[in-house]
């Protein structure tokens, strides 16, 4: 399904194949408005040309988004098909389908339609999927911590602490494991071919890491060419304390050419032509820099009452006390896993529109919290040339905060780290998955590094001194220009795109069910 477009038309870049079958479809249900094949085409057929193409949305957004009215037309056209034929299992299954992944979210409907579906058809994979979808989603991101953990809200979901006070959180998310594994089970007994759901069958195994582990290497086996499914194996088996394996399939990976290197494997996009350089050091990059070295006793200045609550600093990736230690458990069919130490939080200044980048947006940015910082940032963006896609104020705390590996899913972003307050005595030190390393030595000074290469950070410091406080600036990589129209990949049960991708795009296409070949 993936026919990308490099430019974005208003709107209009959608799949041709998808915008043709709609057209027919339409123009037999408005002549046959009996005919259920009609209705039924013009459904799918409108949810996959809903579908937002535009790569940009897919890179910088990291959600490419679904138009709402062919989301809407989708539905109703789906339930018109219904009507002629009550007891179809697929129709079920495709609008629950569409009530779970595309807007808006009707979770009432996802429950009736996937019911209906598998009542009618115990075997349906598209209705096991999406009930296993719809209860992983229903599951609490708990955290064990070696301390003591608190409530915090991240990013729109509640986070909680299974401590003594929230065991029964636990309890209920271990139960709505076992139900999403028995989901998974069936779905795998119904298509044995889907790598995806061995991968997601085996992050609800907690209970059986020999299975969970067996699962995950066959799962890289079945789809070896999958970025994606690569990348969340190889941090899964990580997880669970397999660090050979996890070596192997990587290396397999950059073998075969997936990526370039086993320190940067971002999962959903990828330049094969894009230089690798965890510390780059291009012009425009160095332009902007300098801009805020020049500016930033102004911008730290300023930093000193973005403290007294103008800016809206979020905790959720850190929701236990300074000196826990913490493990969480977040939400989905694939869920991160993550230990670290310690707190961080951070505050957005700047965030483009829907992260598509682009000029420099003065509107985007809180000048009523720090009207100093974003014309620094203006200024700063214009004579560079680069396209910022966000900028923000980070805090760390002491006496020790570990924040674990990671990276960009998707490759192509430059962060630039800016201290602006140091403790005296601290250590705040980045790690990179080349073995290098960059210490934030000194206020004022300024250095980039590549986000989509894997990462670590380990501060150190007084517990009674204030945090380490960086100014972050992410951009496009300049290079990005002449590097072509990236290698696209889609995170398994993420969003409107891969079910439209997986199960239906192929129904689209089929000839004698929704071709515009079809004589109706």
């Amino acid at each position: 399904m993936l026919h990308i477009c490099t430019t974005h038309p208003s709107g209009d870049c959608r799949h041709p194949v998808a915008e043709a079958a709609l057209n027919e479809s339409r123009r037999v249900a408005a002549l046959q408005s009996d005919n259920f094949l009609a209705w039924w085409c013009r459904g799918i057929a409108a949810a996959v040309a809903s579908i937002e193409l535009d790569w940009r949305r897919w890179v910088w957004s990291g959600s490419p988004g679904a138009a709402r009215d062919l989301a809407s037309e989708a539905r109703s056209s789906l339930q018109a098909a219904l009507r002629l034929q009550p007891a179809s299992s697929s129709t079920h299954a495709l609008l629950a389908t569409l009530f779970l992944a595309w807007p808006p979210t009707d979770y009432v409907r996802v429950d009736h339609h996937a019911a209906r579906a598998l009542a009618l058809d115990p075997g349906s994979e598209l209705a096991l999927l999406v009930m296993a979808e719809r209860t992983a989603e229903a599951m609490p991101v708990v955290n064990s911590c070696a301390g003591r953990c608190r409530s915090a809200v991240g990013w729109g979901w509640p986070v909680h602490g299974s401590t003594s006070d929230h065991h029964l959180l636990a309890e209920h998310r271990s139960k709505l494991e076992v139900q999403a594994a028995g989901f998974l089970r069936s779905a795998m007994a119904a298509t044995p071919g889907r790598a995806e759901v061995r991968a997601a069958l085996a992050m609800q195994l907690r209970s059986s890491p020999r299975e969970a582990v067996e699962l995950l290497k066959s799962a890289v086996a079945m789809a070896p060419n999958s970025r994606p499914l690569t990348d969340i194996a190889v941090r899964a088996l990580r997880g669970l304390q397999h660090e050979k394996e996890a070596d192997e399939i990587l290396s397999s990976a950059v073998e075969v050419g997936l990526w370039r290197v086993n320190h940067q494997h971002p999962m959903t996009a990828f330049w094969q032509r894009l230089p690798i350089a965890p510390f780059p050091e291009l012009p425009q990059l160095l332009t902007l820099s300098a801009m805020i070295e020049r500016s930033w006793a102004e911008v730290r200045a300023e930093a000193g009452s973005m403290f007294g609550g103008k800016l809206v600093f979020y905790n959720g990736f850190a929701p236990c006390s300074p000196r826990s230690v913490c493990k969480e458990e977040n939400v989905g069919l694939l869920p991160p896993r993550k230990v670290y130490a310690g707190r961080w939080e951070e505050a957005h200044v700047y965030l483009s529109e829907d992260g598509v980048g682009g000029r420099w947006q003065r509107s985007r940015c809180d000048s009523q919290a720090a009207p100093r910082t974003c014309a620094v940032l203006g200024t700063a963006a214009a004579s560079s040339g680069l396209q910022v896609l966000r900028a923000s104020v980070s805090r760390v705390y002491g006496p020790r905060t570990r924040i674990p590996w990671h990276g960009s899913a998707t490759q192509g972003r430059l962060r630039l780290h800016c201290p602006l307050f140091l403790a005296p005595g601290a250590v705040s030190l980045l790690h990179l998955g080349d073995n290098s390393s960059r210490l934030h030595d000194a206020e004022g000074r300024c250095w980039w590094f590549d986000e989509s290469v894997e990462h670590e950070l380990v501060y150190s410091g007084p517990e009674t001194s204030p945090p380490r406080v960086l100014l972050m600036i992410d951009v496009v990589h300049p290079g990005i220009a002449t590097a072509g129209v990236p290698e696209l990949a889609l995170t398994p049960f993420a969003g409107a795109p891969y079910w439209a991708s997986e199960f239906m795009f192929a129904e689209v296409q089929m000839t004698g069910m929704c071709s515009v070949n079809k004589s109706w």
